[in-house]
C-alpha cells in the first residue's frame, strides 16, 4: 500500500480510520482486529457487501506505547517526591479508607498468600466473619499479588510502587484505545493525551481507592472491544477485559457496565455505514448487539466467584445500610461545576464535594472545538453531545447520580464514575487537536479567550475552589501558554512524527499534570491529612515484636488498649473484635455495642471493656502499650502479666478467658435481651452471668439528681431527653448524680440514638470526652467511700444533648460475687484440640440441664456444624452468634467454613 492507495480506499469506502502509510516506519497501526478491504474493489453503493476484506496483519511500530506507560508513571513519581514520600521524606500514600481500612487489607491478603491462612474466614475482624466479602470488594485487583514480593516491613512502600504501575497502565490502555482506534500513527498525540487521562485530576485524587483504578485501566480497552465487534465481530478483548473490570471491583465494574450499554449505541450509529460494517456483514446491527449482549453476561459470569461471595457478605447488613431518596433535586450549580475542569480547583472529598472534572487546560480548550470542526462528521457530534448531555445530567440529577451508584448514596467521594466522562472529554478533545490544520487557528483563540473570560466572571463568584492565584491566574496563564505552543507546533502537533515542536508540547503538558498533581494531593492532605510512614511502623512494629513473645498455640483471642485504626488487628495478626469495613456484620456490631463497646455503623472497636466481656468473648491476651496508657484496675488487679517488650509494651493473660464455645442452660437464646429489648451493657452481661452460672456481678445505682445549667430540656422522640443551649455563647452543663453504695469501682454507660460530643468530669475529675466515636462506650468512674455523691458533669460541646430515658446509667461492679462465679468459669467450655480460621474442632462435656452449647462464633450460614460426625443445625443466639442444642455427655464437635 502506499498513501494515494490509502487516500482512495478512504473516498471509496469512508471507512475513516484506515491506517497511514505516508512513512515506511507507520506501517499498520490500526491493530490485528483491523480487515482493510481489497485496493480492487470498485466504486458503488454495495461495494462494502461484495468486497471480500483482506485477512488482518499483526502490526508494528508501537514501541512509542510504552511511552504513554513510562511518562505518566514518572510524573506520578516526580509527584510523590514533592509530597515528600520516603524516603525523601517521612510522608506515604496513606490517606482516607487506604490509611484506615484498605492497608490493613493487603496486609491480611499478604498475610495469607505469604505466612498461610484463608481466604474465605478470619477471626481478625469482629469476632469473626467471611473474607471473601472484603477480597471481592477490595482485594480482588491482580496488581495486589505484588504485594506478597515485599518485605512486610516495607508495605507502604509496596503500595507505593502499585500506585505508580496502575498510573502507568492508565496510560499505557488508553494509548492503545487510540493507537487501534485511529488509522494514523501520531506518538506525540498519543503520549500527551494518554498522560492526560492517566494524570487526571480523577485519577489522582482517587487513586487511594486503589481498587478503583483497575476500572479506569479497562475500560479503554472495554471500549476498544466494543469496537472491534461492531466492526469485526471479534470478542475476546471485549469479553476478557470487561471480566477483569467486574473482577477487579464490581462496584466500579457496575457503572462501566452501564456505561457499556449506552456506548454501544452512540459508538454504532455515529459510524458511516462503511466503518460499522467493512465487512459488509448483513444484519450487522443485530449481530453486533447480540455478541455484546451475550459476551456481557460471560463476561459478567466469569466474574461470579466475587459477585456472589460480595453479595452475599452484604447481605449481612449492607444492603439495607441506607434508605435511598429518589426524589430528583439538583446536587450542585452549574457554576460550580464548570469550575472544576479548570486548573488547581479542587473543593473537598467530603460529602459535599464536586466531581473531579480536571484533566489538563486543553480539554476544556479544545472540546468546544469539536463541535465546529469540519473533519468530524454531524452524527458523531451528535452522538457526543449526547453523552456530554448524559454526564451533565448525572452529575447534577439526584436520582441519576443514585442509578449510577448502585442505589446508594455515596459516602465522601461523589461522583465516582466521573473517569468515563473524563475519557469521553479527552477524545473529542483528541480529534480536535489531531486536526488543528484542518480549520482557521483563531478558532482556538477564540476558546482560549471565551475560556479566560469564564474565569474571570467565576472569579468574582469567589468560589472557595477557585482561590485566585493557584487556579485562577494559574488557569489563564496555562492557557496563553497553550495558545501560544499550539501556534508554534501548528500541524506539526498533530502529526504522525515526533518533532521537535511536539516534544515541547509534551513537556509542557506533563509539566502542568505534575504542578495539577501537586497542588490537588497538597489541597488533600489539607484536607484530610496523609499519614506519614513513620505513623504506620511505630505503631504496629512494637505489637508485631511483643506478640511474638507469645508462646502459645491454642485458639485465643486478644486485644489492646491503644489503636490507630479499627483494623490494627489485620496487621498484627490479632483475632479480636475491632474492625471497620462495608462489608459489615451489623448484628455483630450490634452486640458489641450491647457488650459496652464502643460500636456502630460499620465498625467496632475495643473501648469500653470489662473483665466479663473479655471473658465470655473469650479475649485471654491483652497488649497494654504502658508509656501511652495505664492498664484499667481489673486487668492489674485478676489478670496475669506476662512480659513487657524492649519497646513497652506489656502483655497481660486473662486467667477467665472462656472457649469459644460454652455451655448454657437448656434452650437458652438471649434473644429476648437484644434489640428493642436491650436495657444496658451491665443488664445484658447480668443476664449472661444468671444463666451461665446463676450469679449477677454488676449491681444497680440509683439516679438521685439530674440537673441542668445553661441549657433548656425538651422532649424528644424514641424516648430520649433533649438539652438544647440556652445562647450560642453560654455554658451548657448537665449533672447526673448518684451515691455510692459500696466501694467496689463504679461504671456508667448512657444509652443515646445521637450522640452529640461532650466534655466528662466526675467530682471534678476531668475524664475527657464521651458521646465521640471512640469514646461512646462504658466508662469507669472509679471507686468512691460509701455514701458518698458522685456528680457526673457533662459540658456540652455542642449545642444539643441526647440521652435515652428511664435508664439506670451506673452500675457498680460486685467483686464478692465475681470471685465465686470465676472459679467455674473455664470449667464448661468447648476443649479445641485442632484449629485453623476455617475449620475447628474438639471436645465438650455437657451437663444436665445445660444442654444449650454458646459460641461466641458470628452466625453465618457458611458455617457447617457437626456432633459426633452428625450434622447439627445452629441457630441464632444474642441476636448474633451461633448456638446448638447438644444432648448431656462428652462429645466431638467440628465446625468447617464453606
Amino acid at each position: 500500500n502506499t498513501a494515494s492507495d490509502s487516500e482512495e480506499l478512504t473516498n471509496v469506502t469512508g471507512v475513516s480510520d484506515v491506517p497511514d502509510f505516508s512513512d515506511e516506519e507507520s506501517e499498520m497501526t490500526v491493530s490485528d482486529a483491523h480487515e482493510v478491504l481489497p485496493e480492487s474493489c470498485k466504486t458503488g453503493e454495495n461495494t462494502a457487501e461484495r468486497c471480500a476484506p483482506v485477512k488482518h496483519r499483526r502490526l508494528h511500530g508501537k514501541k512509542y506505547l510504552a511511552f504513554c506507560f513510562f511518562v505518566p508513571a514518572a510524573v506520578m513519581v516526580l509527584i510523590y517526591i514533592a509530597l515528600g514520600v520516603w524516603p525523601v521524606s517521612d510522608n506515604s500514600a496513606l490517606v482516607l479508607d487506604l490509611n484506615a481500612q484498605y492497608i490493613y487489607y493487603i496486609e491480611k491478603l499478604r498475610s495469607i498468600f505469604c505466612e498461610g491462612g484463608s481466604l474465605l474466614y478470619t477471626f481478625e475482624r469482629a469476632l469473626g466473619g467471611e473474607f471473601m466479602g472484603i477480597f471481592a470488594y477490595y482485594l480482588a485487583s491482580p496488581f495486589n499479588l505484588l504485594f506478597t514480593l515485599f518485605p512486610k516491613e516495607y508495605i507502604t512502600e509496596s503500595l507505593l510502587l502499585v500506585l505508580i504501575l496502575k498510573c502507568g497502565s492508565c496510560g499505557l490502555t488508553f494509548g492503545i484505545f487510540l493507537n487501534m482506534t485511529h488509522g494514523k500513527r501520531r506518538p506525540a498525540a498519543d503520549i500527551i493525551f494518554s498522560s492526560m487521562y492517566a494524570l487526571s485530576a480523577f485519577a489522582v485524587v482517587m487513586q487511594h481507592n486503589l481498587m478503583w483504578t483497575d476500572n479506569i485501566i479497562c475500560l479503554p480497552l472495554i471500549l476498544l472491544g466494543i469496537e472491534r465487534i461492531i466492526k469485526y465481530g471479534k470478542y475476546k478483548t471485549y469479553t476478557i477485559f470487561l471480566a477483569l473490570a467486574v473482577f477487579s471491583n464490581f462496584y466500579i465494574g457496575y457503572m462501566t457496565c452501564i456505561f457499556v450499554a449506552i456506548y454501544f449505541f452512540v459508538r454504532y450509529f455515529s459510524f458511516t455505514r462503511g466503518e460499522r460494517n467493512p465487512r459488509g456483514v448483513r444484519l450487522n446491527f443485530l449481530r453486533a448487539l447480540s455478541k455484546t449482549v451475550a459476551f456481557s453476561l460471560i463476561a459478567v459470569s466469569m466474574a461470579t466467584v466475587v459477585l456472589f461471595t460480595a453479595y452475599y457478605s452484604l447481605g449481612f447488613g449492607k444492603l439495607s445500610f441506607s434508605e435511598p431518596d429518589f426524589t430528583p433535586k439538583q446536587l450542585y450549580d452549574i457554576g460550580d461545576m464548570i469550575s472544576k475542569v479548570f486548573f488547581g480547583s479542587y473543593d473537598t472529598v467530603r460529602p459535599e464535594g464536586m466531581p473531579f472534572l480536571y484533566a489538563g487546560m486543553l480539554m476544556p480548550l479544545l472540546t468546544p472545538l469539536y463541535f465546529i470542526t469540519p473533519g468530524i462528521s454531524v452524527r458523531r457530534k451528535i452522538g457526543a453531545g449526547f453523552m456530554l448531555l448524559l454526564f451533565f445530567v448525572s452529575f447534577n440529577l439526584s436520582t441519576a447520580d443514585l442509578v449510577w451508584h448502585g442505589f446508594q448514596k455515596p459516602n465522601w467521594l461523589n461522583a465516582r464514575f466521573t473517569f468515563i466522562f473524563v475519557f469521553v472529554v479527552l477524545l473529542m478533545a483528541y480529534e480536535v487537536f489531531t486536526r488543528l490544520g484542518e480549520f482557521p487557528y483563531r478558532r482556538v483563540v477564540i476558546c482560549g479567550i471565551a475560556l479566560t473570560i469564564v474565569l474571570i466572571f467565576l472569579q468574582k463568584s469567589e468560589l472557595e475552589n477557585l482561590p485566585d492565584f493557584k487556579a485562577v491566574w494559574a488557569s489563564i496563564g496555562i492557557i496563553g501558554l497553550y495558545l501560544a505552543v499550539l501556534a508554534l507546533t501548528g500541524r506539526r502537533a498533530s502529526g504522525s512524527y515526533m518533532s521537535l515542536a511536539s516534544v515541547a508540547l509534551a513537556a509542557v503538558v506533563c509539566t502542568e499534570l505534575f504542578a495539577a498533581g501537586v497542588v490537588n494531593l497538597y489541597d488533600l492532605d489539607e484536607d484530610v491529612s496523609y499519614s506519614s510512614r513513620s505513623s504506620y511502623r511505630d505503631f504496629i512494629d512494637p505489637y508485631l515484636r511483643a506478640k511474638e513473645m507469645v508462646d502459645d498455640e491454642s485458639f485465643y483471642r486478644s486485644e489492646k488498649l491503644e489503636h490507630r485504626k479499627t483494623n490494627d488487628n489485620f496487621a498484627i495478626g490479632l483475632r479480636g473484635i475491632s474492625n471497620s469495613t462495608s462489608t459489615l456484620n451489623s448484628s455483630v456490631i450490634d452486640l458489641l455495642q450491647e457488650f459496652g463497646f464502643t460500636s456502630r455503623s460499620h465498625w467496632s472497636k475495643y473501648v469500653g471493656g470489662t473483665i466479663i466481656s473479655d471473658s465470655f468473648l473469650g479475649i485471654k491476651y491483652l497488649y497494654v502499650d504502658e508509656n501511652k496508657t495505664d492498664a484499667p484496675w481489673y486487668v492489674k488487679e485478676y489478670y496475669e502479666k506476662l512480659m513487657t517488650s524492649e519497646d513497652g509494651i506489656t502483655v497481660y493473660r486473662n486467667p477467665y478467658a472462656m472457649s469459644l464455645a460454652f455451655t448454657m442452660h437448656d434452650g437458652f437464646d438471649g434473644n429476648d435481651v437484644t434489640g428493642d429489648s436491650y436495657e444496658n451493657p451491665f443488664e445484658f452481661m447480668n443476664v449472661l452471668t444468671s444463666e451461665h452460672n446463676g450469679m449477677q456481678v454488676w449491681t444497680r445505682s440509683t439516679v438521685t439528681n439530674i440537673e441542668y445549667t445553661g441549657c433548656r430540656q425538651f422532649g424528644v422522640q424514641d424516648n430520649h431527653t433533649g438539652y438544647e443551649k440556652s445562647s450560642e455563647d453560654s455554658t451548657a452543663i448537665v449533672t447526673i448524680s448518684t451515691v455510692a453504695e459500696s466501694t467496689d469501682p463504679m461504671y456508667m454507660y448512657i444509652p443515646s440514638k445521637w450522640a452529640r460530643k461532650v466534655n466528662l468530669k466526675v467530682n471534678g475529675r476531668n475524664l475527657g470526652y464521651y458521646f465521640t466515636n471512640d469514646t461512646h462506650a462504658i466508662v469507669e468512674l472509679g471507686s468512691f467511700a460509701v455514701g458518698d455523691s458522685v456528680d457526673v458533669e457533662m459540658t456540652l460541646s455542642e449545642d444539643k444533648l441526647y440521652m435515652r430515658n428511664g435508664g439506670d446509667y451506673f452500675y457498680t461492679f460486685n467483686r464478692a460475687a465475681f470471685e465465686l462465679m470465676s472459679d467455674d468459669m473455664t470449667d464448661v467450655g468447648w476443649n479445641i484440640t485442632s484449629h485453623s480460621e476455617d475449620r475447628i474442632s474438639g471436645t465438650i462435656t455437657v451437663e444436665e440441664g445445660m444442654t444449650t452449647l454458646l459460641t461466641t462464633i458470628p452466625y453465618d450460614e457458611g458455617w457447617q456444624i457437626t456432633c459426633d460426625g452428625e450434622a447439627v443445625s445452629p441457630r441464632r443466639a444474642l441476636g448474633a452468634l451461633i448456638a446448638i442444642d447438644i444432648m448431656p455427655g462428652v462429645h466431638t464437635v467440628e465446625f468447617r467454613y464453606l
